[in-house]
């Protein structure tokens, strides 16, 4: 039950398509936040991406990105349901 319900008259295909795109957009904003929140440098990415199989700046990116996934399906999906 959420608090926000949209009654939509599209087809199903279109309710599937506005509900995944609220999800990134609110995924890729909580991450936003954080990493803007964080000041990381600007190799930070790159530092991640390149070296060796787990290191910190790795560990940090995928602490954010499942602190978003976890965001959207805790809060955000809870907020509004689209019909």
């Amino acid at each position: 039950m959420a608090i926000i319900n949209i009654n939509l008259d599209l087809n199903e295909n279109y309710k599937d398509f506005l509900q995944d795109a609220y999800k990134i957009i609110v995924i890729l904003f909580v991450i936003q936040i954080i990493f803007h929140s964080m000041q990381p440098d600007k190799d930070f990415l790159m530092k991640a991406l390149n070296g060796d199989i787990l290191n910190d700046n790795l560990l940090i990116l995928i602490i954010i990105i499942l602190i978003g996934i976890s965001s959207y399906y805790l809060v955000f999906n809870e907020l509004l349901e689209l019909n």
